[in-house]
């Protein structure tokens, strides 16, 4: 097999530009476990940034085990901490691919540098060895990996959508200057059971295991603080999270039963509202902590929050229209990670040229 180094198939880009004029991406904006970008970023209000041209492809170089990677869609301007890949040397999708990588992302993490905050050595990332593949080997992999992509993209933002419109409806129902519903104030411990992540329980080495099914969560952002799977839930009703420390306010709903772990609030309704609901409320609410060497939130403080409850039937009426946008919102994330899993399964073996993916072309072009 011939090996060559990533440095000969491509280059970082290092030009700059104006950081008003383009579009701009952070570390910040981009999302763990290769789910791209949160568009709309705010970009510093002068200065230049690092130019990047569409087609060209985004690593996040803080904390490489996050897995951020984007191929950008337009040209832009990003952080200095994401390095810009040029495919001067090879295709462009192509490169996506080999830098998407689980094997890449270990390679980057194994070779960086720091504790605290790791980030990648620049010269030994272009050191990466590859296997040398040609034109058409290239075209071959990217088209079988881009339709994965385009799908797990298209969930993406067809659950964005589906938020957007639930938190639209919350707002004009409750919310807003002109809310068509009147509500009265409780306390969070009122309305709902609040308890603390516990330790870590046993986690499944394997997710295939039948009895092994029950999600591990923890306060990170990365697929929504999943941690790991186990043997029994310790929340089984629907409920909410908010992640106490770190970063602190992120909110999730839980429809399935779960196990949280250190670092997360979980609030579970026991009367008054469902957990959809308590969900939209507390992502219309500042949540903040406490401290000044690590801010945390704390039960006690999350225990007096105010909720403002709606009337019985304005809450049923409310929940027939949203709950359909929860369940679609389910569906698209349970496709999400069975399309990621068979991306992360296909990759390494496209990648070593253990599928030979010129004859399944051939064989598909001759189907009548």
């Amino acid at each position: 097999m011939s090996e060559c180094t990533l440095g000969t198939i491509c280059r970082y880009r290092t030009d700059s530009a104006p950081i008003d004029q383009l579009p701009y991406v952070s570390t910040e904006s981009m999302r763990p476990n290769k789910k791209g970008v949160i568009t709309n970023e705010a970009a510093p209000s002068v200065g230049k940034a690092r130019l990047f041209r569409k087609g060209d492809t985004l690593v996040s170089n803080i904390r490489p085990y996050f897995k951020k990677i984007w191929q950008a869609e337009y040209d832009g301007c990003c952080s200095a901490d994401v390095l810009v890949f040029d495919p001067h040397g090879c295709d462009s999708d192509y490169l996506y691919w080999l830098l998407s990588d689980d094997a890449f992302f270990a390679y980057m993490v194994a070779s960086s540098k720091g504790t605290k905050m790791p980030r990648g050595d620049k010269d030994a990332i272009m050191r990466y060895k590859v296997r040398r593949q040609s034109a058409a080997e290239q075209r071959h992999l990217a088209a079988a990996l881009n339709p994965i992509r385009e799908l797990i993209r298209i969930n993406q933002h067809t659950n964005d959508y589906l938020l957007e419109q639930a938190k639209a409806i919350f707002r004009h129902w409750f919310v807003s200057g002109e809310a068509v519903c009147t509500t009265i104030k409780y306390e969070m411990q009122e309305i709902a059971t609040i308890s603390a992540g516990g330790d870590k329980p046993s986690v499944c080495e394997s997710v295939s295991q039948p009895d092994c099914c029950i999600p591990i969560y923890s306060n990170g952002i990365d697929n929504e603080g999943l941690y790991g799977y186990t043997a029994a839930p310790k929340i089984v009703e629907p409920s909410v999270t908010v992640s106490a420390r770190g970063t602190i306010g992120y909110t999730c709903l839980r429809r399935k039963p779960y196990y949280p772990i250190v670092r997360l609030i979980s609030a579970t309704p026991k009367k008054l509202v469902t957990a959809e609901y308590l969900y939209l409320w507390l992502l219309n609410t500042s949540i903040v902590g406490v401290g000044t060497t690590q801010q945390q939130l704390t039960v006690p403080m999350f225990k007096l929050y105010s909720v403002d409850v709606p009337a019985e039937a304005d809450l049923a009426r409310f929940s027939e229209l949203v709950n359909p946008l929860f369940d679609a919102i389910d569906a698209n994330k349970a496709e999400c990670i069975k399309l990621a899993e068979l991306r992360d399964a296909l990759l390494p073996r496209l990648m070593s040229g253990e599928i030979d993916l010129s004859k399944v072309a051939i064989e598909c072009e001759r189907l009548p």
